[in-house]
């Protein structure tokens, strides 16, 4: 029924607009059939006026007007000439019995009548005497033709006739117009021609055997209607209060103005076709004709031939379910039976009676089943030996595992925390987990949360035991996240464990499962490691403490051993020779060393004492600053400091690394024995500094540090070469450096070959928005 219904859908829907197109073709033909018989009669009355104004009797007659009513050279008079135009006005108008009218209408005299033939109902011809002629000068008509060049032609409005003052009420008329001009082009004079448009309208349809509702409509809305039975009802002005119908009316506005063949338009109440035209005139009444259909009765054979089909299915719908009834039964009873065989066959190795001889489909499936039975039995053998294997991993883990349901009691419980706890499965399996941890908000270590009689009485509590106690202190919950808490052994004591919880689901619900590991060593370990920090640190400063005052109250006596000195040489200089005199002066410099010395040592001991004073500070502006303090020493060593362009901005305390970039510079030109000495600042762009600091390196061409004495550069004090190679100096400038780095937060190393130079690696703190 189904495939039915998906065909004969779409089919009728196909029929319906093959009947539509075809209906809707047939339209269109019949629309321009009459829109062709009407524009015949509205084309003879275009010729006829202007065949008739080409005649020379009517441009005679304003000749002879104007020659007194006399014409050279002939001398026929105006009477005579009006005589011949009236004879051809009769003769024209007994031809067309449409034609109601024929006039001459002078320019002069207000629009004066020239001429003027009438045609009654009867088919009488009549001639206007001189004394009836009208002057027309008033009428529309009129008016809007005098801009006509010759040959052209005009057409008005549908409009009542008005003769001698009087409107006749039901005596419309269409006019046509057109100029009777002289041999020079000039107009004389209008030829009329008043026509009934009603009449020839009605003629047209009346001739057209009835089939459908039609109308032929003006551009300015006038309208004739023949109904489907063949009645043709009379011509219904534009505002008379009988106005189109409105999906006429939608169909003639979608048109538009322009002039073109049939158009069709398909509404839910009817089919209209309609065909627009208009006379080659210079001003012309549009005409259009309009042919409509209710819908339903061009779909009538397509209505029927669904209802049919709809009548025929619902009969056949009782019929076929029946069939299908029968048919599944018969199908479906081996199947049942089949099913029926496999409900009463037990689990494990008992074979299942199951139809496997049979040749037909049945048989396939029961094939297949005992295949499928086979397979599951092999795969739960599997998974006992593999749950065997995870159980006994699980009751050997060191680690403590416990899985507690969401109400907070013990589902399991293996080896590991037997071994911490000292309870075994049996004892504590199915009490609460508050048994084994202790609350972080009980007011004491140990108390037990006496809450409830007991934790699982009310699992949907959380306030009694439950999983409040596997939560951290804000209950944000602490899955996969390693905490630490302190639990209750079944003997009472109370021991630091650290543990994760992880959610797991099941068949019987979500489960938590616990890893816990007791962790006292550690934290036995972590408080001997936290006391022996201390200690070092009270050592530490201590150590700095008494290096600043020991360095400061030794300057006091190596002073006074210098001031001594300096007396010795003066009041009793005399007395000594040469070699006493060349003691003294190395007892001076001995003095000035150990002054240097113990100020370097003092400072030495503030850097680790004195706080820093972090602020953002442009290295290029620095290192720029301590150039130009090194200018002199430059320019006298033919040396190069070479600061790169991208040096950063860091934060630091600015005093400290002008120290620090200031020792590294003159350490690099002072060991140096290049021609050019070239010390460079530049950042290490290898990426290896830690997120949020820099990488800076400074790097000379010197003399380089051998391999040896790569552990000992940076100890205080600890010179590598001689005074007289490369000058005094106290050996702390590297130890310096080393401190403020540290101080900073960082490390300084460095690279070195003989003969190559050194390149030194420190990394300091990135600038912060």
């Amino acid at each position: 029924m189904l495939s039915i219904i998906a065909v004969s859908v779409p089919y009728f829907f196909w029929v319906e607009r093959l009947t539509l197109a075809k209906a809707t073709d047939a339209l269109n033909s019949e629309a321009e059939l009459v829109a062709a018989q009407v524009k015949g009669h509205i084309e003879q009355l275009r010729n006829d006026v202007l065949t008739v104004s080409r005649m020379p009797p009517l441009k005679e007659i304003v000749r002879s007007t104007r020659n007194g009513g006399a014409e050279p050279p002939d001398g026929a008079t105006e009477a005579q000439w009006r005589e011949q135009v009236e004879i051809i006005f009769s003769s024209i108008v007994a031809a067309r019995p449409d034609y109601a009218q024929m006039r001459y209408i002078g320019l002069a005299d207000d629009g004066l009548e020239l001429v003027r033939v009438d045609q009654s109902e009867d088919g009488s011809i009549r001639v206007t005497g001189e004394a009836d002629l009208q002057p027309k000068a008033s009428q529309p008509y009129f008016r809007d033709s005098l801009t006509l060049a010759p040959g052209e032609v005009y057409f008005s409005d549908i409009t009542l006739n008005v003769d001698f003052g009087q409107t006749e009420a039901d005596n419309p008329m269409l006019r046509a117009v057109t100029p009777v001009a002289d041999s020079a082009g000039q107009t004389e004079g209008l030829l009329v021609i008043n026509a009934h448009f009603g009449r020839v309208v009605r003629e047209i349809l009346q001739r057209i055997p009835p089939s459908r509702e039609l109308y032929i409509v003006t551009e300015a809305g006038d309208y004739v209607r023949r109904s489907a039975s063949g009645r043709v009802d009379d011509l219904v002005l534009a505002g008379a209060g009988n106005g189109l119908p409105p999906h006429l009316s939608r169909s003639i506005a979608a048109d538009g103005d322009g002039v073109h063949g049939a158009s069709t338009h398909v509404y839910d109440d009817g089919v209209v076709s309609t065909v627009r035209f208009a006379p080659e005139v210079a001003r012309s009444v549009g005409i259009v004709v309009v042919l409509s259909q209710p819908r339903a009765l061009l779909l009538k054979e397509v209505s029927e031939a669904r209802r049919s089909a709809i009548l025929l299915a619902l009969g056949l719908i009782p019929v076929m379910a029946l069939v299908a009834f029968l048919i599944s039964r018969w199908l479906t009873a081996p199947l049942l039976r089949l099913a029926t065989a496999l409900r009463r066959g037990t689990p494990g190795n008992e074979a299942v009676n199951l139809p496997t001889d049979r040749p037909d489909e049945i048989g396939e499936v029961a094939r297949a089943l005992e295949t499928l039975i086979d397979r599951r039995r092999r795969i739960e053998a599997t998974q006992a030996a593999t749950l065997a294997r995870l159980q006994s991993i699980l009751d050997n883990t060191v680690d403590a595992m416990v899985t507690v349901d969401t109400a907070g009691i013990i589902r399991s419980f293996n080896n590991g925390a037997s071994k911490v706890f000292g309870y075994s499965p049996g004892e504590i399996i199915g009490r609460g987990i508050d048994t084994l941890m202790v609350d972080p908000a009980a007011s004491g270590p140990g108390v037990r949360d006496d809450s409830g009689d007991n934790p699982g009485d009310n699992p949907g509590d959380d306030r009694r035991g439950g999983t409040r106690l596997l939560r951290g202190p804000d209950r944000k919950g602490v899955l996969r996240e390693l905490r630490e808490q302190d639990a209750r052994t079944k003997d009472g004591r109370i021991i630091p464990v650290e543990f994760t919880v992880s959610a797991v689901q099941t068949d019987d619900g979500d489960i938590l499962s616990c890893i816990i590991r007791e962790i006292s060593e550690r934290k036995r370990l972590e408080a001997e490691i936290s006391a022996h920090a201390e200690a070092l640190e009270r050592s530490n400063t201590e150590l700095e403490e008494f290096a600043y005052i020991a360095s400061h109250d030794l300057k006091e006596p190596l002073r006074a051993i210098s001031n001594h000195t300096q007396f010795l040489a003066e009041d009793h200089g005399h007395k000594l020779d040469e070699d006493g005199h060349r003691r003294i002066a190395r007892l001076k410099e001995l003095c000035a060393r150990a002054d240097r010395l113990i100020s370097q040592l003092l400072h030495f001991s503030r850097l680790g004492r004195d706080a820093l004073k972090f602020e953002q500070v442009d290295l290029r502006a620095l290192a720029e600053e301590i150039r130009a303090d090194l200018a002199e020493t430059l320019a006298a060593n033919n040396a190069e400091v070479r600061i790169a362009p991208d040096l950063p901005t860091v934060r630091g305390d600015r005093s400290r690394l002008t120290s620090l970039i200031y020792n590294l510079v003159v350490n690099g030109l002072k060991y140096n024995d290049q021609e050019a000495p070239l010390v460079e600042i530049g950042v290490r762009q290898d990426g290896a500094e830690p997120a949020g600091r820099v990488a800076l390196f400074v790097r000379d061409n010197g003399i380089g540090i051998a391999p040896e004495f790569h552990d000992t550069v940076f100890k205080i004090f600890k010179r590598l070469n001689s005074e007289k190679a490369y000058g005094p100096g106290t050996g702390v400038g590297l130890s310096f450096a080393r401190r403020i780095v540290e101080r900073h937060g960082g490390h300084l190393s460095f690279e070195s070959a003989p003969g190559v130079g050194t390149t030194f690696f420190f990394d300091l703190q990135g600038s912060t928005p």
